[in-house]
């Protein structure tokens, strides 16, 4: 017993001084083991559909196919994950499906991605489990909504009770990988399942009869790789050019236990002491060449050594360190072609795409070609369609500019999502329209529209040819544009009303996937071939006042509906929300605002800041007017007004505000316009009162003054309850009934503001006489510091009548005045301290 734990403990030290590496093991629906006959026991058909080629031209010889891919992540019931799926990891798994299947002409295509919210599956139990809970597959089975049926469908748990890597199903259209290995080669693997491929060393230790020989001599009697009758026995991987091999991940462990049991352990305690000591893919070194070696001295099950390669080590269909697995043999590619040809259990057929080829225009940086685009909350901000002032390629969104006799040009990136080769013979059609939230389609697109008997509110632009686009190449068609004269919009408004774009891609080859309807943001949003640009830029700068102009209503409606308009703002990347730095300020049109107070005034951190002129301003986020019932062909136009904040502002130059329409009852998007705010540098100033104001001390006129900007600017006052009582740099308080508490100044170049806090507390004199004019009686208001020999003094214009009326109290601030002994006429009456006139006002009596 001494010599048999020496041995033992060798080997543990040999163990432990190799670094652990990624483990490859999957789980698999039907056994590789004990097969009696290829017909008999795996085929249904009754004839044999491989025939175990190696021929290259045979290969090509298949035509390019297209199948669906629809991925399930596997979270918790509550919808978390520790590492859930993510769309970047589905991108990548379904690149590196398609670069290791393109060159069989097998294409995958993404159709979608959702999540399975169930405990019991997020660490998800295997195949032939004993125990109260299916597998991933009999639970999707008996809940068929988690089963895409024109698809292959991918279940993504967080892990495998048994460790698992993933699971594989012969000639199915469903397989399991945990999330660790979805963008590796495993999906690879297990989706070679699908197309009825055995792992490289199946039937490695099954015994002479079922596992493979290394001789590749067609002409040997020992040559088994394919089968060539129907009473032949099927033996390994079925694949002729596939060397026979052991599995590398666990060839070791079988080593430790056939040394131990010749050392005289008994063959019952062997195997669990190797399961302990082996170590994972012990005989696979990578060489200074770049090139993997098998250094074991294994044999096939006749005895003869194997002969292994490179190319055998990192096959797909082995098990191997997962960051070297990556080809396939010609022989594997034939057999997945005849097996989808043949297509036993009729599940391949349902899963191919009829419509392969998918040029496709994006809706924001965030799709990625599925129909519907559930990702893209803002459809119509397409960074696929922009417009520049000259022909110069720039991919940055401008304004259009107006000249009788220069063009614009629009740009439309078209990409062709597919593994097909276009014909050429596809089209875009571009179209213009007046900036608008609730746009319908046709109606605002089609140049037949002339709301209210005024110009034309949409119509096509050009129709052009795209190129060939192979496989993931693009093409930037462009469109000269002349603009509409603005100044047959605008009603002399100073609110620039811009335009939107709209562009369609026509092809009988890549159809619309939905029906088109009247609502145009589900268009987009369910067809990758139309896309939306509807962002105005806004220019906040020296000479530059930040304004914009849109339309919403019921254009092309043939009903009355209800809508809420709604106002977000987009984060910056230094995630700033332009309501922080700046005041949002909007202008309803009369017939808007008629149809708002039709509603009740129904809104959400809305404020109504002038009523006469149908002014509101924005407070938060997600603000809403609510109620807005439009009857057909019933709508108007909103002026947006921004003022930024000169003790707000921060380092952020780009901001940006939407403005959407919303169907009340539906919840439905029906549009919107994005506001694309660019602020630039300019010299701050502040709202300030010039300190010689005579705001606290004796003076004949007391006025407050407001410190010149040093630029034109419209100075305001405000009383304490937020009202405007004066315009102007200079306030003559004598003037007003009411005393000024804060004073804003507003840039007139660009809209700049601030604000300055008036103290109401410091301000002394008349604040005012009421009635006046005045018959029999009048009450003083008015304001002292101090008593001062203070008096109110009531004196005629000529100077005839001079009466006083000391003022004894300074908790008092009013005084009641009888005029019985005033005869009717024009009187001043005055504040005096200490013999000096504070303050005066004019006092009429009738």
């Amino acid at each position: 017993m001494k010599k048999i734990y020496t041995l033992i403990a060798l080997i543990f030290c040999l163990h432990c001084s190799f670094a652990q590496q990624n483990d490859f093991e999957c789980g698999n629906e039907y056994l590789e083991s004990n097969q009696t006959s290829f017909i008999n026991s795996q085929n249904t058909l009754g004839v044999d559909p491989y025939s175990y080629s190696t021929d290259l031209n045979y290969l090509n010889s298949f035509e390019l196919i297209t199948f669906n891919v629809f991925f399930w992540g596997i979270n918790r019931d509550d919808g978390t994950s520790q590492e859930p799926l993510t769309k970047e990891k589905i991108l990548e798994a379904l690149e590196l499906l398609n670069n290791s299947y393109n060159q069989f002409n097998i294409c995958f295509n993404l159709v979608g991605f959702d999540y399975i919210n169930n405990t019991d599956y997020y660490i998800s139990p295997g195949y032939d489990v004993i125990g109260p809970r299916d597998d991933i597959f009999d639970y999707v089975e008996n809940n068929p909504q988690y089963i895409h049926e024109n698809a292959f469908n991918i279940y993504v748990p967080y892990r495998f009770e048994e460790g698992y890597s993933g699971i594989g199903r012969r000639k199915k259209t469903s397989f399991a990988a945990n999330i660790a290995t979805i963008s590796g080669p495993v999906i690879v693997h297990e989706m070679g399942h699908n197309f009825d491929l055995y792992h490289t060393h199946n039937a490695w230790r099954d015994g002479s009869v079922y596992c493979e020989h290394v001789t590749r001599d067609t002409t040997d009697v020992a040559f088994n790789a394919g089968v060539t009758s129907l009473n032949s026995i099927a033996k390994g991987d079925h694949v002729v050019d596939t060397n026979a091999v052991p599995d590398f991940r666990i060839e070791h462990k079988y080593v430790i236990r056939d040394s131990l049991i010749n050392l005289g352990m008994h063959p019952s305690q062997a195997p669990i002491m190797a399961d302990t000591l082996y170590e994972k893919y012990k005989y696979v070194e990578l060489m200074n060449n770049g090139q993997w070696q098998y250094t074991g001295s294994g044999t096939d099950c006749e005895g003869t050594p194997y002969t292994i390669t490179s190319a055998d080590i990192t096959n797909f269909m082995s098990y191997n360190h997962t960051a070297v697995i990556d080809n396939f043999t010609i022989g594997q590619g034939i057999r997945i072609r005849e097996a989808i040809q043949y297509d036993e259990y009729a599940e391949f057929i349902a899963a191919i795409n009829e419509n392969p080829l998918d040029l496709t225009l994006r809706n924001s940086t965030i799709d990625i070609g599925l129909e519907p685009d559930n990702s893209t909350d803002k459809i119509y901000r397409s960074p696929d369609i922009w417009i520049r002032n000259t022909n110069d390629y720039v991919p940055e969104h401008q304004n259009p500019q107006y000249n009788s006799n220069v063009s614009n040009f629009v740009y439309v990136r078209i990409v062709n999502n597919s593994c097909e080769t276009s014909s050429g013979e596809e089209e875009v059609k571009l179209y213009w329209s007046k900036a608008a939230a609730g746009q319908t389609w046709p109606y605002n697109w089609s140049g037949n529209h002339y709301p209210n008997n005024g110009p034309i509110i949409g119509d096509i632009i050009g129709v052009d040819n795209i190129p060939v686009l192979a496989s993931g190449e693009e093409a930037v068609l462009s469109f000269s544009w002349n603009v509409p004269n603005p100044e047959d919009y605008e009603n002399n408004s100073n609110s620039p009303w811009h335009f939107c774009l709209l562009a369609r891609i026509v092809s009988s080859e890549d159809p619309m996937t939905f029906l088109e309807t009247s609502n145009l943001a589900n268009n987009v949003r369910y067809n990758n071939n139309i896309a939306w640009k509807n962002v105005n830029v806004i220019d906040a700068g020296p000479h530059t006042s930040p304004r914009g102009r849109m339309a919403v209503g019921n254009l092309g409606g043939a009903e009355s509906r209800v809508f809420s308009i709604n106002f977000n703002t987009f984060l910056s990347e230094e995630g700033v929300n332009i309501l922080e730095e700046a005041e949002v300020y909007v202008k309803l049109q009369e017939n808007l605002w008629d149809i708002w107070a039709d509603g009740n005034f129904a809104s959400q951190s809305i404020q109504i800041v002038d009523e006469e002129n149908k002014r509101i301003r924005v407070l938060e986020d997600n603000a809403r007017l609510l109620n807005m019932d439009f009857s057909p062909e019933d709508w108007g136009l909103i002026d947006i007004e921004i003022n930024f904040l000169t003790d707000e502002v921060s380092d952020e130059t780009n901001y940006g505000l939407d403005i959407t329409q919303i169907d009340t009852e539906t919840q439905e998007l029906m549009g919107g316009v994005g506001f694309q705010i660019n602020r630039t540098y300019r010299d701050l100033f502040q709202a300030e009162i010039e300190e010689s104001s005579t705001l606290a001390q004796p003076s004949p006129s007391p006025s407050l003054t407001a410190q010149s900007i040093g630029e034109p600017a419209t100075y305001n006052w405000y009383s304490s309850n937020n009202e405007l009582i004066y315009t102007g740099r200079q306030i003559p308080l004598s003037a007003f009934s009411d005393t000024p508490s804060k004073l804003e100044v507003i840039a007139q170049a660009d809209g700049y503001k601030d604000y300055s806090t008036v103290a109401v507390e410091e301000i002394v004199g008349i604040e005012n006489i009421t009635p006046n004019p005045a018959t029999t009686s009048i009450l003083v208001k008015y304001k002292i510091k101090e008593l001062n020999n203070s008096y109110i003094s009531i004196s005629s214009i000529a100077g005839a009548i001079n009466n006083n009326y000391i003022i004894d109290n300074l908790e008092e601030i009013n005084i009641d005045l009888s005029l019985s002994a005033y005869s009717p006429g024009l009187y001043i009456l005055s504040l005096i301290q200490d013999g000096v006139v504070i303050d005066s006002k004019n006092l009429l009596i009738e």
